[in-house]
């Protein structure tokens, strides 16, 4: 009875959701669709609304929602479609792509699929594709004014002479949008100053600055404008800028933030003093201070003005700034420094901004152990980033610590249980290290059945077979493909110790040397050699099951 009735109460509530969604209430709408879920987890219409209310505040959470709305309703076009655009807006273009893959062919036509496809190629530089599938996306909806937008900048941006024409006259055009003018105006003023029209990009950067709806990072381009034409009026605006944003912290840490990303970090420095002290203590003021400190290697300074402050909700950049500044002022320091960054550490807790900002700062810095320290929080949390995972990969991989690799890819397999390349990593590396945990054979097994084609997943079911005395089956597995294929060093390797265990000695040779070239795990360089002391005969055999000992 009480099942029957939180049906029945979680249909009610997603209802009212939709409604609420619909009105424009977005908080009202979250809250119903909450209170849905808490009654019925799997329920696609309170997880859809969920959703979208909270992509509509712009809060956190979004691609967490798509994701789980994917695992409930899998094969949703309309969710994979946001859940790739909600990866996107976090800067996330590797899970954007691996997200659209999942779209059947017959579902990647629409001028949707084109706008975010020509987005996540954008991202990876490749202009061309990109510049393809904005003219699709308009050419399906030309009314869709950011199609034509997003086409138009990239098309004066990329500069042929032809298109570049017709560009600059839809961009003219849409400044004359509201929705589209300031969008506009900034491809506008961007293509004067590429092609050196100092004169146009200069009205261009101040009707931009001047417009009612301008930000603050308009201002700064105008700024930018300035200085790059080496105005005399650059200096003069740059004082307007610092005295007009002088009780507005968030536009004061913007300037002073872009002041030390165009080498005037000592003008800070001067400046600081000079500042409101209620304003200059706290962030984000005092995070762009400390960094110009740190840019003109005023470590005693940073110290003397860190050691007794407090930051709030950023205490974990202040104590990555003590860690830096005592690491820089006396071997003595160097434990302090230690503790102080682990103390950065705690203070970050398991918030994914937070410690998304210490990694960087770390590898920025070149601390590889300690941004690997924040990048292993960073795994734990549900807000990690794919980037993140890849970077542990390629630190372990640096290193050729195979048992790390393989906890990694057992993370991205995890983060997309649907990937390929993800699951063939996390059996060949469990193989590698003979790991006892996961069924690794019948995995590799299922794994060559789903895609026999592919050389990689091959090589890692060859190597399970081979790890259990079925070299013979192992070879001719590999001998399904083409000598170029075969001729690859990632699986040379293999085939090449496959046909030392089954005395093709001559062959194994070639393909053992082959398989040396690339990057070659410590326990993948062992095999190499036992399988080439066979070849030469100072083994009597090559490695068989008893080696799982």
């Amino acid at each position: 009875m009480k099942r029957r009735f939180d049906r029945w109460s979680a249909t009610r509530h997603a209802e009212r959701a939709a409604a609420a969604f619909a009105k424009g209430d977005f908080q009202r709408a979250a809250l119903d669709a909450r209170s849905a879920l808490e009654r019925n987890p799997r329920d696609v219409d309170a997880m859809r609304v969920m959703a979208k209310s909270v992509e509509a505040m712009g809060a956190p959470g979004a691609l967490q929602l798509r994701q789980r709305l994917d695992s409930v309703s899998p094969g949703d076009a309309e969710n994979t479609l946001a859940w790739a655009k909600d990866a996107l807006a976090a800067g996330d273009g590797a899970t954007a792509e691996e997200v659209l893959a999942k779209l059947k062919p017959a579902e990647r036509n629409g001028a949707p699929w084109h706008d975010l496809t020509a987005r996540i190629a954008l991202a990876k530089r490749d202009v061309a594709d990109a510049e393809t599938h904005w003219m699709e996306a308009v050419k399906l909806d030309p009314k869709d004014e950011d199609y034509r937008l997003n086409l138009a900048t990239l098309q004066v941006e990329k500069g042929s002479s032809g298109a570049r024409e017709a560009a600059l006259e839809i961009l003219k055009e849409l400044s004359t949008k509201p929705g589209k003018r300031m969008a506009s105006l900034r491809a506008l003023l961007g293509d004067a100053m590429k092609h050196g029209e100092g004169a146009k990009a200069k009205k261009l950067a101040e009707t931009l600055a001047s417009d009612p709806h301008a930000i603050f990072a308009d201002k700064l381009t105008h700024l930018a404008t300035l200085r790059t034409l080496k105005d005399p009026m650059g200096t003069a605006y740059l004082l307007e800028l610092r005295d007009g944003a002088a009780s507005k912290p968030g536009d004061l840490s913007q300037l002073l933030t872009w002041m030390n990303e165009h080498s005037l970090s000592l003008m800070v420095s001067e400046w600081a003093p000079e500042l409101p002290p209620e304003v200059i203590a706290k962030p984000p003021v005092c995070i762009s201070v400390t960094d110009a400190l740190a840019r003109n290697h005023e470590w005693e300074r940073i110290e003397d003005t860190l050691f007794a402050a407090s930051w709030g909700e950023y205490d974990h950049l202040r104590q990555a700034y003590r860690a830096r500044a005592l690491e820089h002022l006396s071997e003595e320091d160097q434990a302090k420094a230690a503790a102080t960054w682990e103390a950065a550490l705690l203070a970050a807790g398991n918030r994914a901004g937070a410690l998304d900002r210490l990694a960087k700062m770390a590898m920025a810095w070149g601390w590889e152990r300690r941004a690997e320290q924040s990048l292993w929080k960073l795994s734990a949390t549900d807000q990690c980033p794919r980037w993140v995972r890849d970077k542990l990969f390629a630190f372990a991989l640096k290193r050729g610590d195979t048992q790390q690799l393989h906890t990694v890819a057992k993370l991205m397999v995890n983060a997309d249980p649907g990937s390929i390349a993800s699951r063939n990593d996390s059996v060949f590396l469990g193989l590698l290290v003979r790991s006892t945990e996961g069924k690794l054979h019948e995995r590799a097994e299922a794994l060559h059945r789903e895609v026999p084609e592919n050389p990689s997943v091959a090589s890692t079911y060859g190597l399970s077979l081979y790890q259990r005395d079925r070299a013979a089956e192992a070879v001719a597995l590999m001998e399904k493909f083409t000598p170029e294929q075969l001729r690859e060093p990632s699986a040379a390797r293999y085939y090449g110790i496959f046909l030392s265990a089954t005395d093709r000695r001559a062959e194994a040779a070639e393909f053992l040397k082959l398989g040396e070239k690339g990057i070659v795990l410590p326990e993948e360089t062992a095999l190499i050699k036992r399988a080439r002391a066979s070849v030469t005969g100072e083994l009597p055999a090559p490695p068989r099951a008893s080696d799982k000992k």
